[in-house]
């Protein structure tokens, strides 16, 4: 349904990230950061757009780079939201695994 939704208007940042969440849900990963990333070229003042790619960057173990698009995020829409929750649940995965010496996620990886 998204997919004609983005074919109607590719300029519909709201149904690029719609659709996004719905590659995710089916582990098409790659294929969701990729719509994540057309809506934040649309409009990269779509904070929502920046939360959920953070989230499944998270969900994926790529802290660093989920930390970053967390930030941006907050910086974008600076009201209590899901993105600072998330963004401390990255941290204390970060902290947790930086004491047991495994991946810390450094931005770029």
């Amino acid at each position: 349904a998204y997919d004609e939704a983005v074919k109607l208007d590719e300029y519909d940042e709201v149904a690029h990230v719609r659709r996004a969440d719905l590659l995710a849900e089916e582990g098409r990963v790659n294929e969701a950061l990729a719509a994540y990333d057309t809506a934040i070229e649309i409009d990269p003042r779509y904070a929502e757009a920046h939360f959920r790619k953070a989230a499944l960057l998270g969900a994926l173990g790529r802290y660093g780079n989920a930390m970053c698009t967390y930030r941006r995020a907050i910086d974008l829409d600076s009201r209590p939201t899901g993105a600072q929750a998330g963004r401390g649940a990255v941290l204390a995965r970060l902290c947790k695994n930086d004491g047991a010496g495994g991946n810390r996620g450094t931005v770029g990886s």
